[in-house]
């Protein structure tokens, strides 16, 4: 099972979950088809808005196929979805 590593960024102003993996086209597939999910041709990654209901669906939408390693942007998570 493929590590999804999440890290913070502001990409056009805005605070986003990058997401970093080696290249699987599975992941790719799946990442095409969540409508929150963007891919950066600048920092050459995908990346979601943070926000709570972005980062469920990406959640569910990897879940059996990848896991992620949130430890970078754990509090950012954690207070997202607190507020």
């Amino acid at each position: 099972m493929e590590n999804i590593r999440l890290t913070s960024l502001t990409h056009r102003g805005k605070a986003c979950i990058t997401l970093h993996f080696a290249l699987d086209l599975t992941i790719n597939k799946i990442l095409k088809a969540l409508p929150c999910a963007a891919w950066s041709k600048t920092h050459r990654c995908w990346y979601i808005p943070l926000q709570e209901a972005d980062y469920k669906a990406f959640q569910q939408s990897v879940s059996g196929v990848a896991t992620s390693d949130t430890t970078a942007i754990r509090v950012k998570i954690y207070w997202v979805i607190l507020i």
